[in-house]
């Protein structure tokens, strides 16, 4: 119902409040389609930033092939020391979890002792393609 303005003053009381009312509703449709779509919006942006903080969006960028070397331990060795020195940030998030893959691929327990001359298979990444 769209009315002009010089219309209004030519409207009765009972035209006039009908015509407020209806202007009243379509307000409070407009705000209540206004709040859904924020409330939206800002769901999709939470949703977003909680999967990207957890890593659950990897970008490709670092993408790279995994390879397998093998490592004798020497004197002195420990599981923390040898992944420090073979862990790749970009591939893996901490340490933990490098040390996990890599005692779950050589049947060890993270608390286990290692032994002077023991072979370990540790993974790498190279950006090159090896074949």
């Amino acid at each position: 119902m769209r009315v002009e303005k010089h219309e209004l003053h030519t409207m009765d009381e009972r035209e006039l409040r009908r015509y407020k009312r209806i202007l009243k509703l379509r307000r409070q449709r407009r705000k209540k389609m206004y709040t859904a779509i924020v409330t939206l919006l800002l769901t999709v942006a939470l949703v977003f930033s909680f999967a990207v903080s957890q890593g659950a969006i990897k970008s490709n960028a670092n993408s790279g092939f995994k390879y397998f070397t093998q490592y004798y331990v020497e004197p002195g060795d420990t599981l923390w020391d040898i992944a420090e020195e073979f862990i790749d940030y970009e591939y893996y998030k901490n340490t933990k979890i490098y040390l996990e893959e890599v005692c779950a691929m050589n049947h060890i327990d993270m608390d286990q002792a290692i032994y002077s001359g023991q072979m370990l298979f540790l993974p790498y990444y190279d950006e090159e393609y090896i074949y």
